[in-house]
């Protein structure tokens, strides 16, 4: 878990330009359940961000897949949030589990801004807008 500006992550415009993009989901059922899911995903790491389970998402999981993961706007947004492509690594003995996304360090500062820009679009769009978790903690960039 970090306060400090993100390192080593893409430009933060990347998550109102994937934002955008998820508003252009034709099927707007879709596009809601997209939107909804990201929330949980970020709301999730922000409400414990030193959970590590709160920070994988298995690529490979069916619900995932529909509601987020066959859309790239969708994964874009992730990655613009702090996850990463990784593979899972294989119990001794197991084959690998497949394409994970990974947030190796929960950047407080861009989770905040992720729901915020999540929320302005979602507000455009006429989406719900759930509020801001409390982590329980500190969070200077509510």
């Amino acid at each position: 878990v970090s306060y400090e500006v993100p390192l080593g992550l893409p430009d933060a415009a990347t998550l109102l330009s994937s934002a955008q993009l998820l508003l252009r989901i034709p099927d707007t059922e879709a596009r809601d359940a997209a939107i909804q899911t990201i929330f949980k995903l970020v709301h999730g790491v922000l409400a414990a961000p030193e959970d590590v389970k709160k920070r994988r998402v298995k690529k490979s999981n069916e619900v995932f897949y529909r509601k987020v993961g066959r859309f790239e706007a969708g994964l874009d947004f992730l990655r613009g949030c702090g996850f990463l492509d990784v593979e899972d690594p294989p119990a001794p003995g197991e084959e690998s589990q497949g394409p994970l996304l990974e947030m190796p360090v929960a950047y407080i500062s861009r989770l905040t801004d992720a729901h915020h820009t999540l929320a302005q679009v979602a507000n455009e769009a006429g989406i719900a807008v759930p509020p801001l978790p409390n982590s329980g903690g500190f969070n200077p960039f509510q």
